[in-house]
């Protein structure tokens, strides 16, 4: 065993000893472009290793800035590498789609020994060129943006928003969508002051690894959904959620809408709830290896493990359900 660990620990090393000595040069060029684009239209941006950041403006145009990267173990391999980045851009009055073209062509099969071979790290373009995206945007415009490995960053704009990453935080700020959906693998999603448009705004954020923090929101519904993060809802005001869990705690601050529907659970993770001082709504609370406090006048069980607690706050005119399994449930009043 001890044998085995030592020789991961050198592949590891290794590896990246031939990682290093493949990108001891950097070769770098920045385009910038401005197209035309009318209020209302759509933008989509695929990227590949880069990040992709946007804000907006009041004119009917979008101004874009491409810087291009390449690294290689001298300058003439860096240069030739940063000439074949290919960028393909359609364009049309209301529509403009921006991509990155994968021009990594070997798929073959990765083997053990592939990892001692610096042809194979090259050929398979392992992080040896990147292009970060930078857009200002007409202010009401839809987005659809899409990166491998890179941060996405969105302020200011009005429309539907969708964002896919593989590896990377996704930041959202001052926006107003009737439709904002972001789907992460590895990396967090933070979202502050969400406006809705039409008083249809759905919300929906997925992250594999990773914690979503929501301040400041407004939309008729949130599905926010992680496995292995955390969850915090501060000053918000929805009709619906569903907020779930499997390996971190959540934290809400909100303020109950008439008729409104709200369910959080967790597995192995803590719920803290915080809410007004008179909510108006039906409660039910459920820990199975935990504890329940509670700042309202509830009845709590309790019966072997479990522990329940039930009641109407105020009049019954919503209902909140909170579920975990291996935590602690609070119900706080605002202060």
């Amino acid at each position: 065993m001890k044998r085995h660990k030592l020789l991961i620990i050198g592949t590891i090393v290794l590896s990246l000893g031939i990682v290093s000595s493949l990108r001891a040069a950097e070769a770098k060029k920045v385009e910038e472009r401005t197209l035309a684009m009318q209020a209302g239209g759509s933008v989509t941006v695929v990227a590949d290793e880069g990040s992709i950041l946007v804000t907006s403006w009041k004119k009917e145009e979008v101004y874009l800035k491409m810087t291009k990267r390449a690294w290689g173990r001298n300058t003439r391999e860096a240069e030739h590498l940063l000439d074949i980045i290919e960028v393909r851009i359609q364009e049309s009055r209301d529509r403009l789609i921006i991509r990155e073209l994968d021009r990594r062509r070997d798929e073959r099969h990765f083997n053990f020994f592939d990892l001692f071979d610096g042809d194979f790290w090259r050929e398979q373009g392992w992080r040896d060129s990147r292009v970060d995206f930078e857009l200002t945007v007409p202010r009401k415009v839809d987005l659809k943006l899409q990166c491998d490995e890179g941060d996405v960053e969105v302020s200011g704009t009005e429309g539907a928003l969708t964002i896919e990453v593989d590896e990377g935080n996704v930041d959202v700020e001052n926006i107003a969508a009737s439709r904002l959906q972001v789907t992460v693998d590895e990396g967090d999603v933070k979202l502050y002051s969400l406006k809705d448009l039409d008083d249809q705004g759905y919300c929906k954020i997925d992250t594999d690894e990773g914690s979503i923090f929501v301040e400041d929101g407004v939309a008729k519904e949130m599905d926010l959904h992680t496995d292995e993060g955390e969850i915090v809802l501060r000053d918000i005001h929805v009709f619906r959620f569903w907020l779930a869990t499997d390996e971190g705690d959540i934290l809400t601050d909100f303020q109950p809408v008439r008729g409104g529907s709200y369910r959080m659970e967790t597995d192995e993770g803590e719920l803290e709830i915080v809410l007004p001082e008179e909510p108006q709504l039906s409660v039910r609370l459920r820990t199975d290896e935990g504890r329940i406090d509670s700042d309202f006048d509830l009845s709590i069980r309790r019966r072997d493990d479990v522990e329940i607690a039930e009641g109407v706050i105020g009049e019954d005119q919503g209902m909140l359900k909170a579920y975990t399994e291996e935590g602690d449930i609070l119900l706080n009043k605002h202060k």
